[in-house]
């Protein structure tokens, strides 16, 4: 049965749990509405970077709307100010996030930034065209949909941060090696929420990055002299070549059966039982969590633990030291996203816009082609939108890590995934990337081995 309701002068009406939109907008240029799928913005965190992309984009925006108004389509913003608002979810129910999809447009939405993966399913194809009627666009933050008609993806190769966050613990652990071999030995490993292309992404970097420690650490040169910045800061001796070279020296990748905990709630009964393996069972001493809110759980884990309180963590997305500020001398290293930067670039497109840093230009291109699908643009790369936190664990060879060679390696990471990824793309099986996980991304499996080949023994200084 369909329901006609009345709210703030706009007509709605609800079919199918669903909000279509019917009636007239208010006069509005537009404004930036941020929508989450629950959590805060404000966490330190993704969503926080978000915001704060956003309001870069609204000050420049505004700095600028003389100069805007002289675009044909834009004279209109002379008189009138951007504005960025938000809402903050209560869940990330379908019914609640198409509700606020509408509550924004009819308050004034030109473009709504949705931050979360429950948003995939909730803008349905005849969602965004009834948005893209009332010229309404959205931008679905770190995943993307198929054959989009009104919603641009933002996507990150990950996979080059993972490489580069997986090279630095691995250089530390061993820098370290004294207060962790009586664990087993030298131990990394990793977990995600879901197996999803977003999540075993950069769960690829991170195991090509210690893999690649591995089996170039007796022939880069760089790496022994980055293993000795480290204990040189600590105080500690320097390590000889045939130290380094020695089995003993080497990480090993602990890779769980169940990799993954089918959700990025803390609390949950698989992310207490992951964490709690990988800390006091197998007796990790470097865990990344691809997990969203988990990353509690892991730091729960290591502080409760009877005999492994010396583990740490790499983080993911943003610093997560400063998200987790009480736990900072937890981590050593984030692999970054970039977020903020990524946001503001987009919201420019979103108005069919450019702004050139450098030379501080604005320009009119055509944003459409990355709302329409038209055109299929690279997940965002290089070191505008990855790398690795600068900690103060790993600051002695943050410079080294950050130099062309090491970004030129983690590209062939990205070339190995994007193989993976398109041979999956017609793969229905729904345990598609808990399988690649398992079984092709592996050291042993030639098919998905980045091509290191000769790159891995210069020396750039």
């Amino acid at each position: 049965m369909k329901k006609l309701f009345r709210i703030f002068g706009i007509n709605l009406i609800i079919l199918n749990s669903s909000i279509v939109v019917i009636g007239c907008r208010p006069a509005s240029l537009g404004e930036i509405w941020v929508l989450t799928d629950g959590g805060d913005l404000f966490d330190k965190a993704f969503n926080q970077q978000v915001v704060e992309g956003s309001d870069d984009f609204v000050s420049e925006f505004n700095k600028n709307r003389e100069l805007i108004s002289k675009f044909p389509g834009f004279e209109n913003w002379k008189s009138q100010e951007m504005r960025l608002k938000w809402i903050i979810a209560k869940d990330g129910d379908l019914a609640t996030l198409q509700n606020n999809y509408n509550i924004a447009s009819y308050a004034g939405a030109k473009t709504i930034i949705c931050v979360g993966f429950h948003h995939i399913s909730a803008l349905t194809l005849q969602l965004q065209r009834i948005y893209q009627d009332l010229g309404v666009k959205f931008i679905l933050v770190d995943s993307e949909l198929n054959n989009p008609i009104n919603v641009a993806g933002l996507t990150y190769a990950s996979d080059e941060s993972g490489y580069l966050a997986g090279l630095a613990g691995a250089i530390w652990l061993a820098a370290n090696y004294e207060q962790y071999q009586s664990n087993g030995g030298l131990k990394m490993s990793t977990f995600g929420g879901l197996p999803s292309d977003v999540i075993v992404r950069i769960m690829m970097g991170y195991y090509w990055g210690v893999e690649y420690f591995n089996q170039y650490k007796s022939s880069d040169d760089l790496i022994l002299t980055m293993v000795n910045s480290i204990r040189t800061n600590n105080g500690k001796e320097e390590m000889t070549k045939d130290q380094l070279t020695s089995s003993s020296k080497n990480v090993i990748f602990d890779k769980l059966q169940n990799s993954f905990t089918n959700g990025f709630d803390s609390g949950s009964n698989n992310a207490r039982v992951i964490t709690s393996q990988l800390i006091n069972v197998n007796k990790n001493d470097i865990v990344l969590p691809v997990a969203g809110a988990q990353t509690t759980d892991l730091i729960s884990a290591i502080v409760n633990s009877q005999d492994n309180k010396t583990a740490k963590i790499i983080g993911v997305d943003v610093d997560q030291s400063q998200q987790y500020h009480y736990a900072e001398k937890l981590f050593i290293t984030s692999a970054l996203k970039g977020i903020h930067s990524s946001v503001n670039w987009m919201l420019w497109n979103s108005f069919n816009l450019a702004k050139d840093e450098n030379n501080q230009i604005i320009e009119q291109p055509d944003g459409e082609k990355y709302f329409n699908g038209q055109e299929k643009y690279t997940p965002l790369g290089g070191k505008e939108y990855t790398g690795i936190a600068n900690n103060r664990a790993i600051e002695a060879i943050y410079q080294s890590l950050d130099n062309q060679k090491y970004w030129d390696l983690a590209q062939k990471v990205s070339i190995a995934f994007d193989k993976l990824n398109a041979d999956l793309t017609n793969v229905t099986d729904s345990k598609k990337w808990d399988n690649a996980w398992q079984t092709a991304v592996n050291k042993e499996n030639p098919d998905y081995r980045p091509d290191f080949g000769s790159i891995g023994t210069k020396n750039i200084n």
